[in-house]
């Protein structure tokens, strides 16, 4: 649905809803659900939900896992039509408060039924449904912690001690002068459901289904975002192409129910494809020992002597927001001029006297501002122009066909090593071996990253692995296959080789330049060429390269191309423009080499995109 993407997924301002600390009687509601399991809104009988308001973020996106923003003071504030669970490895479940507006009665859960999953299509969510006149209303316990992390079914919520046999409500101060009585709520799941029960009244939280619309698990905070009263088991996702294969194999509610992501929660677009990629580096080994780079050390693509992309200065003063000082903290950076693009998602802001931010959005394909997790502290307030680096994603290419938004790297550390396996897939692997050879212990389950599906297939994702050996210098990158990552889905970057391929043409001139390709009328049009330095050349090479293998595992390739006499295999022609390229050109001419390393793809490649 293209009118939700106006903007490149930045800081929606938009729903970054801003409450007014509404005293109790103003307070939002969750109505007793009936046996039809819609709401019965005209029962004096509700409860409300209350978070610390200094506990919340300042502002969302469509990825954020819960719906609330802070209003910056130290109390407790109304989050009944905002909240959604919050669940994470490092800090776990984030507690909300159950206050019961009408009753003095105390609720108490009500504990899961059983069930098993997945679900196949249009089958009723088990923990909320009616069949022949009886209702089945309790808490969830849906497999793992999130769609693609945890392996234990257990009860998706914890209220208070109340498994103990005793109750702890705790006073709430919400103005000045008023309190309520909550009760503690913790999530043990990134998206499960809580049924609480006061009396003989049964409660839905979040909020799911209306006074005409029957509950299904879906929280109405969220389905309000799509615009329509989602099917559960439904796989809808467009993108990228309107001819290209629809869908991304993961379900509206396991989109909703959403993932860890290097590990924060996020939720996903149920109209858009996403796309989970593994990055492994170091990746290839001999008897269990790293192949290590004379160029970079332990790897090019992050933790060695040399890492690229490698950050560039800028002439833009930048604004360090003061929870820039905090490790972890997600903050918007402002810059003087449109420094940041799109090519910058999960790059890095450096300050050269200290401080580092991993950027997680940019509001356009240029801008002043991006939001960014920090990862070392800044101690300035501003940095001045030439003080502070930006470097590009690695991903840049790849963000072509798959935007930054909804490319999610598991795992990662940019500019750090990323270990050959991570918990947030179904990992598998064992070893690359020089030149090329691939051990994984069960190809079958490998790289699936919704493990704990409520419905449909399992989907994969794609392993970039780097390889740092140079035991033939012909192959740059290789892909196991041309296919979607159901079918494919592996492949390695060669980035020792392709330093050398590269050193030995830059040898044979005094300057380099650097040109790309754009489509002007249909047809493939190189821009005039800039000059550049090696390590700026050596980073679009890589990102070219990585991109190039990535589409390789999206079926963005077109069939056998070549002459009677020259196979290209499934590539364009060298010095065609397009992202899968056979391979990048160059000239030579008085002294100077210049380069043409493709940076977009084509429409007759658009057309094949398929993730499924």
């Amino acid at each position: 649905m293209s009118w939700s993407k106006g903007v490149i997924r930045g800081v929606l301002g938009g729903l970054a809803w801003a409450w007014l600390g509404l005293g109790p009687a103003q307070a939002g509601v969750v109505p007793p659900t009936k046996a039809d399991l819609t709401l019965d809104v005209t029962s004096p009988i509700t409860v409300s939900l209350y978070q610390k308001d200094s506990d919340l973020p300042a502002t969302v996106s469509l990825q954020s896992p819960s719906r609330c923003t802070t209003t910056g003071t130290q109390l407790y504030r109304d989050v009944t039509d905002c909240w959604l669970p919050e669940w994470s490895p490092a800090s776990l479940g984030k507690v909300v408060y159950v206050v019961v507006n009408g009753s003095t009665t105390a609720p108490i859960l009500v504990p899961p039924a059983q069930a098993a999953f997945p679900l196949a299509a249009g089958t009723p969510n088990p923990f909320v449904n009616v069949t022949a006149s009886v209702t089945t209303l309790t808490t969830s316990a849906y497999p793992g912690k999130c769609t693609n992390i945890g392996i234990v079914t257990d009860a998706d919520f914890a209220l208070a001690d109340f498994t103990l046999g005793s109750l702890s409500p705790t006073t709430l101060q919400i103005s000045p002068t008023t309190s309520v009585v909550g009760y503690p709520l913790t999530p043990n799941d990134c998206g499960g459901m809580a049924v609480v029960q006061v009396g003989n009244l049964k409660f839905i939280l979040p909020k799911s289904g209306t006074a005409t619309v029957p509950a299904n698990g879906i929280p109405e905070a969220w389905k309000s975002l799509y615009g329509a009263n989602l099917d559960p088991s439904a796989d809808i996702d467009t993108g990228f192409s309107g001819s290209s294969p629809c869908c991304d194999g993961i379900s509206t509610f396991d989109e909703y129910r959403g993932f860890i992501v290097s590990g924060r929660q996020i939720r996903t677009d149920p109209t858009q494809r996403d796309l989970f990629v593994h990055v492994v580096n170091p990746g290839d080994s001999n008897a269990g020992v790293f192949v290590t780079s004379p160029s970079c050390g332990t790897s090019c693509y992050g933790g060695g002597t040399n890492i690229y992309p490698v950050p560039s200065s800028t002439s833009a003063t930048l604004t360090v927001p003061a929870a820039a000082a905090t490790v972890g903290a997600i903050v918007t950076f402002t810059a003087s001029s449109g420094v940041f693009t799109t090519a910058h998602v999960l790059g890095e802001i450096i300050g050269t006297a200290g401080g580092r931010a991993t950027i997680v959005e940019v509001t356009g394909p240029t801008s002043t501002s991006a939001t960014a997790q920090i990862t070392q502290a800044f101690s300035a307030a501003s940095l001045a122009a030439n003080s502070w680096q930006l470097r590009e994603s690695l991903f840049a290419l790849a963000y072509v066909s798959v935007p930054p938004e909804r490319l999610h790297l598991l795992g990662y550390a940019p500019g750090s090593t990323n270990s050959p396996q991570t918990s947030e897939w179904v990992d598998k692997f064992a070893s690359l071996i020089p030149a090329q050879t691939l051990n994984i212990t069960d190809s079958v389950n490998d790289r699936v990253v919704n493990p704990n599906r409520i419905y449909g297939s399992a989907q994969k994702g794609i392993r970039v692995i780097e390889g740092l050996n140079t035991n033939t210098s012909s192959v740059l990158g290789w892909s196991f296959g041309v296919a979607s990552p159901n079918q494919a889905g592996n492949v390695v970057v060669f980035t020792q080789r392709i330093i050398s391929y590269l050193d030995s043409l830059i040898a044979t001139g005094t300057t380099i330049q650097y040109s790309t390709a754009s489509l002007v009328n249909g047809a493939w049009t190189w821009k005039p060429p800039v000059i550049v330095d090696r390590n700026s050349l050596l980073s679009k090479a890589f990102q070219f390269y990585t991109g190039h293998e990535i589409h390789h595992s999206l079926s963005l390739t077109p069939q056998v191309q070549g002459t009677s006499k020259v196979s290209y295999g499934n590539h364009w022609a060298p010095g065609t423009g397009d992202c899968v390229d056979q391979a990048i050109t160059t000239t030579s001419k008085s002294g100077t080499v210049t380069f043409y390393i493709p940076s977009v793809c084509g429409t007759v490649d658009e057309g094949q995109f398929a993730i499924k």
